[in-house]
């Protein structure tokens, strides 16, 4: 098994990247019901360019020079993925190039064929997308519905060239939008270590109370590990009610956690979504001290305190079988390009060093080490230099006393559960970068102060949608229960969802068709559950928070 394993995870490696890969997966008969049977780990497929939807557009035709700043893929509109009358819009749009692109020029906008008008844009190169053009909320579309031709033009390079890319922007009528939207606030509460911001009408807003112990408690336990007490308390945290990325992000004023019922990341409940909590507010608690140090450690620091990244984990076992399986990345080439590898891979393995260096030298060594900013070096050659000041010993022999260290460990099936994880969520950023596209870190800041909701709250509702995420819950739940069978059929059947909205077999036909018939009854679904005989569902009212279970029995849904 581990033999098959190593060879595979080469191939999840080029996956990750938008390789084409042969398929290594035989689906099963279309008529199956029984048990999933045992199958080979499945290479997610190369991205493609999805079907324009309300709010979606479509790919301009020429292709990218890369030593311009061409638009090179779709032009997102949000807050999405769909817009109602009242909506204030704006555009993102990935680029060939960032550096390339003339500052000094004017990005344009013209809509329903008026006149070309400048806008206040501009550009970064997004950690997990790339280089990213990004407009203001600009379009106040209050009293206009239709749908709407419109063109970006973006300056290319310094010669004056430009490029225009037209789509269609549907903006729904005001009167359509969602009662949980038109009711949204901002509702601040204070508790020991946090100052939580949260949404009226939502989740969080329902779960608050538990939430508030929860968050005292992950402050108190990141405190406990540390070893010193935080001192820029509270905390601000904002619990928002659509899914960001992973779930959650540390930004220079606070922190962002999504929580949200149809929650396809697998934070399955309040432990897990306490382990979200726990590592945000390592970034906040250590932020003070890091002001040189690589971002390896930055993130290794926070999922070593937590003893995990998405679920309980034992760290020091799972970095053992990067090695085992050949997905273990230099510690140079990881310091000095953490974000440009797979995310899953990064994160463990950055945490296995800091579980590493822990044991071998001691916490408050590490701490020294980990608080190094006298130096104008950066890091690789920052970490050989700390490395030499707190241990006496450079980066070559760390790494060399830490490859011996993995190599004593006994690691069980953490290469299978570690490759299906790292699948997992290869497949659940398709999904989002396919279908669902998010905004990158909105000023959530400034919305609180303004009073604005949307961007924080709506998401999709298309049935395809929710029974792709449903899925997702359901391979989530079963990988982290050691299911790992399940989990290989169910990622089949995701990857055949997102690429080509194909729902054929079962049980991805059955979710599908539970997921219309939900919508068409009124209702907001949060879980489906299908097994053998049986499809259940956890659903909302639109506007009305409170869980309802359902089966569905003689045809009809009904009250569990």
């Amino acid at each position: 098994m581990i033999r098959r394993l190593i060879s595979l995870a080469a191939v999840v490696v080029l996956a990750a990247c938008g390789t084409v890969l042969p398929d290594q997966v035989v689906a099963p008969d279309a008529t199956a019901t029984a048990a999933p049977p045992t199958v080979t780990l499945l290479p997610p497929t190369p991205t493609a360019t999805p079907e324009p939807t309300p709010g979606a557009t479509t790919t301009p035709a020429m292709p990218p020079a890369l030593e311009e700043a061409r638009v090179v893929g779709p032009v997102q509109v949000f807050p999405g993925p769909v817009h109602y009358a009242g909506d204030v819009l704006s555009f993102e749009a990935p680029l060939g190039s960032v550096d390339a692109f003339p500052r000094e020029e004017d990005v344009l906008v013209a809509i329903d064929g008026g006149p070309l008008e400048p806008v206040q844009a501009w550009v970064w190169n997004h950690v997990l997308l790339g280089p990213r053009l990004l407009t203001e909320p600009f379009w106040n579309t209050s009293g206009e519905p239709g749908t709407y031709l419109v063109t970006l033009s973006v300056p290319i390079n310094a010669a004056g060239d430009r490029q225009e890319t037209t789509f269609d922007v549907v903006v729904l009528p005001e009167a359509e939008r969602p009662l949980q939207e038109q009711a949204a606030e901002w509702i601040i509460r204070r508790t020991d270590c946090c100052e939580l911001r949260y949404l009226a009408g939502t989740a969080a807003a329902r779960d608050i109370e538990i939430l508030s112990e929860r968050a005292d408690q992950a402050a108190l336990y990141v405190e406990d590990r540390l070893g010193y007490t935080v001192e820029n308390l509270p905390i601000p945290i904002a619990l928002i009610d659509n899914m960001w990325g992973n779930g959650g992000y540390a930004i220079a004023d606070g922190l962002v956690v999504s929580y949200i019922d149809r929650d396809y990341t697998g934070k399955h409940d309040l432990e897990t979504f306490e382990m979200l909590m726990q590592h945000e507010a390592v970034h906040w608690a250590t932020r003070d001290l890091s002001n040189e140090t690589p971002t390896m450690l930055v993130e290794g620091i926070a999922v070593y305190i937590t003893e995990g990244h998405y679920k309980p984990e034992p760290i020091p076992e799972r970095t053992a079988a990067l090695v085992e399986t050949g997905l273990y990345v230099p510690l140079a080439d990881l310091t000095d390009n953490f974000r440009a590898h797979q995310h899953e891979i990064a994160y463990v393995q950055a945490a296995g060093l800091v579980a590493y260096l822990t044991e071998a030298y001691g916490w408050d060594a590490f701490l020294e080490m980990y608080q190094i900013d006298d130096t104008d070096l950066r890091n690789s050659e920052w970490l050989d230099n700390a490395f030499r000041r707190a241990y006496g010993v450079g980066l070559e022999q760390v790494e060399t006393d830490f490859l011996a260290w993995l190599a004593e460990l006994d690691t069980g099936d953490q290469p299978l559960d570690m490759i299906l994880t790292i699948n997992h969520f290869e497949l659940l950023r398709r999904y989002q970068r396919v279908r669902t596209p998010y905004q990158y870190f909105p000023p959530i800041s400034e919305a609180i102060e303004q009073g604005i909701t949307t961007p924080f709250i709506r998401q999709t509702a298309v049935p395809e949608d929710v029974a792709i995420e449903a899925m997702l819950v359901q391979a989530a739940e079963a990988l982290h229960d050691g299911d790992y069978d399940t989990t290989l059929f169910l990622h089949k059947q995701i990857d055949a969802a997102i690429e080509r909205s194909d729902f054929v077999l079962f049980p991805a036909r059955a979710y599908l068709a539970a997921a219309e018939s939900l919508t068409q009854s009124g209702y907001v679904v949060q879980r489906i559950v299908v097994s053998e005989g049986e499809t259940r569902a956890v659903v909302t009212r639109d506007g009305d928070p409170t869980l309802v279970e359902l089966v569905f029995a003689s045809g009809e849904w009904v009250t569990q």
